[in-house]
């Protein structure tokens, strides 16, 4: 996997940006909203978004209804790396399956699915 992704990957992008971008929906999201959904703080995700603002992936704009606040959008770069990212984590989970089987691939998941509900307070 870590060729694929070294392969087809953006450079200056780790892993933790595609996921962050991967959360910005298309009509963009306050940066408060988004350091929720990341469970990030208020300064990680305004650092994070202003490395990606940089880089030419997000647009930070205020917000049209309270100008205090930002919302964040994704650029056409954004959105291609969203995309590549999600490209790259569908053929590994294809790849993943084929090699264990779709039962014991099922398994994976939700084990995996458990163990990070336990670490996001989500568990029991």
């Amino acid at each position: 996997m870590r060729s694929a992704i070294k392969a087809g990957s953006i450079p200056g992008l780790r892993a933790s940006h595609y996921r962050v971008m991967s959360l910005i929906p298309k009509d963009g999201i306050r940066l408060t909203e988004l350091a929720e959904r990341a469970a990030v703080t208020k300064a990680g995700i305004g650092q994070f978004m202003k490395y990606l603002e940089r880089g030419g992936y997000v647009g930070i704009a205020p917000d049209p209804a309270d100008k205090r606040a930002k919302v964040v959008t994704l650029t056409a770069a954004g959105s291609a790396a969203v995309d590549l990212s999600r490209h790259i984590i569908a053929e590994t989970e294809r790849s993943w399956s084929e090699a264990l089987g779709a039962e014991r691939y099922r398994e994976l998941r939700r084990s995996l699915s458990e163990l990070a509900s336990l670490t996001t307070g989500n568990g029991r």
